[in-house]
């Protein structure tokens, strides 16, 4: 399960966060999944595509500092 990650902690916790350039989102449309490669697309990756997706990102979890977004 994703919790069982150790070392890693994974925080589900609310935060009222804003997307860095270093944190991951996670696009779903339907039952596709927005991938770079086998790596999900950095903030900063998707800011250059398409900035206004960003600007309504919300917070999802993170894993050690690592924000995940969608």
């Amino acid at each position: 399960m994703l919790q069982d990650i150790y070392p890693h902690i994974y925080h589900c916790e609310y935060q009222t966060r804003r997307p860095e350039d270093r944190d991951l989102m996670i696009l779903i449309h339907g039952n596709q999944v927005l991938m770079e490669g086998e790596s999900l697309p950095t903030v900063a990756r998707i800011r250059a595509i398409c900035p206004e997706v960003v600007e309504h990102a919300f917070y999802l979890f993170s894993i050690d500092e690592q924000g995940y977004f969608s």
